[in-house]
Formats: C-alpha cells, structure tokens, sequence
C-alpha cells in the first residue's frame, strides 16, 4: 500500500504558497491590463470618449501593452521558480512605473489648464497623485516579495 506517487516532495522543491499567490494576481493583472489596453486605444481614437486632450499617445499605449505582456512572461518564468523572471518583472515594472510618471505628468497639466476642475468639490489632481503613489507601493511590494524568495529558486 506504499505507493510512491503520493509521497510529498521534498520541502526545497516546492514553490511558496506566497510566490503562487502573487504571480497569480500578477497574471490576472496582466489580463486585466491588457484588454484596459485593446478597448481604451479604441474609446481614445474615438473623440465621442475621450475629451480633447486626454488621449494617450499610441506608442505609449503599445510600449505599455509590450512591458505588461513582459510582465506576464516573468510571472510565469516566476511560477517555474526561474530567478531570470523576478528580474524581469523588476525591469518592467520600473519601466511602467517611469512611463505612468509620464502621464500623471500629463494629466496634472491638463487639469491646471482646464477650469471644470476648479469646479469639482474634491481635488482631482490629488486623488491622480495619491493613486498613482498607491500603485508604486504595490510595485514595491510585489518586487520586494518576489527577491524575498529569490534565493529558492534556479
């Protein structure tokens, strides 16, 4: 009644559960980001939704897509315990992070030289910086948990 096939592996072969989770979440992003990306291309080339000076340059939003679906790469290459991924997802998540300055960049001059804005009872230029400042964090977290495991991988 021994049967070799159900034997746990050893402890050092397995993958961290906190490894599955966050590169899970990470390929759900991706998913997320890139169909954000498809539709919000095609609602931006479109003037009826998107009001004039709010459109996102093409090649930003394809360098965008590209660095997601890297993103994407490094999570699986992260979920088959591949050093080479976490790197990867470190240098595109950096590149995203210095791209969405570009834009916040953007979007708070737009709102200076819009008067709608002034109007609004709550700071939406606030609310553009403390969301971008969230999504950092996040970045920080996800790079910082992904080298805390580095060392368990190939």
């Amino acid at each position: 009644m021994n049967d070799s096939s159900f034997q746990e592996l050893p402890q050092e072969n397995r993958r961290p559960t906190i490894i599955t989770v966050f590169a899970i979440l990470t390929l759900v992003y991706t998913g997320f980001s890139l169909i954000s990306y498809a539709f919000g291309g095609l609602l931006s080339s479109n003037s009826q939704f998107t009001p004039e000076g709010f459109e996102t340059p093409l090649w930003e939003t394809l360098v965008s897509a590209v660095l997601v679906l890297g993103k994407g790469g490094a999570a699986f290459m992260i979920l088959k315990m591949r050093k080479i991924g976490v790197y990867l997802y470190t240098v595109t998540e950096v590149a995203l992070t210095l791209l969405g300055l570009l834009g916040l960049d953007r979007s708070l001059q737009l709102m200076r030289e819009r008067p709608e804005f002034d109007e609004m009872p709550f700071d939406m230029g606030m609310i553009t910086i403390v969301t971008f400042a969230f999504m950092a964090v996040l970045s920080i977290l996800w790079i910082a948990v992904y080298f805390s495991q580095i060392n368990k991988m190939k």
